[in-house]
């Protein structure tokens, strides 16, 4: 599922941290510049991938779903500019993140 206009997509959460757990959801965070209308194109593309079975939400930035094997998928489309700070709270654990706010 290509779009123009994607500037980076990886993927977050325990799935970037190489966790050995049985995955039950993954995180997908695509980046592209800034443009309210490029963002909503990007969502209206991902909620059309042909493998989702329930969507759970769709947003502004966000849509979430599960596919037929019964994964659940969260991606969220994000500015380029704060890219880097994104994927590092998106990957981080609760705990690790906890960690960062408090400037330990």
């Amino acid at each position: 599922m290509q779009f123009k206009g994607i500037d980076n997509v990886a993927p977050a959460g325990s799935l970037r941290r190489g966790r050995e757990t049985r995955a039950t959801s993954i995180c997908w965070l695509p980046a592209l510049p800034a443009n309210r209308d490029n963002t909503e194109a990007a969502v209206e593309h991902v909620a059309a991938y042909p493998g989702i079975h329930n969507m759970i939400a769709k947003g502004d930035n966000k849509v979430s779903f599960n596919l037929d094997q019964g994964l659940q998928v969260d991606v969220r489309l994000l500015p380029t500019a704060s890219y880097g700070a994104a994927l590092q709270y998106f990957t981080g654990s609760k705990a690790h993140n906890v960690v960062l706010r408090k400037g330990l």
